[in-house]
């Protein structure tokens, strides 16, 4: 009597590439960048390195209009007139068509022409310092570490900062001041120099923050509003204690 047939099936394991263990990166050309803002304006110009960074990050995946509205602190529709500026630049090509559920956009990002400027920006910089600061400030921290020369020490000239960046200098002096507040530039009274930091880890409340501004549970003037009024009450019950 012959055998039953043996419903095994054999596998065979090949070998697999290693995991990746490095931070996510886009390859930003800052001179490239910043000759952009007389074409395209500095709205458009952040919106061209989220878009890079964003895709980075998706891989094969998708990410909304919406996922770059509350990055960018903008309404969906100026997202889609700083997206036809790019367009009309040849740095993006877009086409809307029907998805299963809701309308997609199909993106292709053009090639980049390669000035000598550029840095690797890990991607997570978007979602995390980006909606934290502003477009404008965001695209004065980029212009500043362009200018690092060496130990992240920068050479930053309001007058040259302003003009490149279409910006008046009393405007581009008070972004400065704000990232100094902010610890991402240190100025150096001694050496009279700038330092260039990078980002800190975000703390606990800061995810929370930009968690709920991305659910838009608080819109974000509201949010700073009842931030400034804890702080303040806070503050006072502190002083209040030392008193005591």
């Amino acid at each position: 009597m012959l055998d039953a047939p043996d419903p095994t099936r054999l596998f065979f394991l090949g070998p697999r590439n290693a995991p990746v263990e490095e931070l996510s990166i886009v390859p930003v050309d800052f001179a490239h960048l910043f000759s952009l803002i007389p074409h395209v304006g500095r709205n458009a110009a952040v919106l061209y390195v989220a878009i890079r960074a964003m895709r980075q990050r998706a891989g094969v995946t998708s990410f909304a209009i919406n996922d770059l509205a509350w990055m960018l602190r903008a309404r969906p529709i100026r997202i889609r007139l700083w997206m036809q500026r790019l367009a009309r630049e040849g740095l993006l090509v877009y086409h809307m068509t029907n998805g299963s559920f809701s309308d997609v956009l199909l993106l292709e990002v053009a090639a980049r022409p390669d000035a000598g400027r550029t840095h690797d920006l890990p991607t997570h910089w978007v979602p995390h310092v980006l909606p934290r600061l502003n477009r404008t400030r965001f695209l004065v921290y980029l212009w500043v570490r362009s200018h690092e020369w060496g130990g992240h020490t920068a050479e930053v000239r309001e007058e040259r900062l302003a003009r490149e960046l279409a910006l008046h200098p009393v405007r581009a002096r008070f972004h400065l001041w704000r990232l100094r507040h902010a610890g991402l530039v240190v100025w150096s009274r001694k050496r009279r120099e700038f330092t260039v930091r990078d980002p800190a880890p975000l703390s606990i409340p800061q995810q929370a923050a930009l968690r709920l501004r991305e659910l838009r549970v608080i819109p974000w003037v509201a949010f700073q509003v009842v931030l400034a009024i804890a702080m303040g009450v806070a503050l006072t019950l502190f002083i209040l204690h030392l008193r005591q």
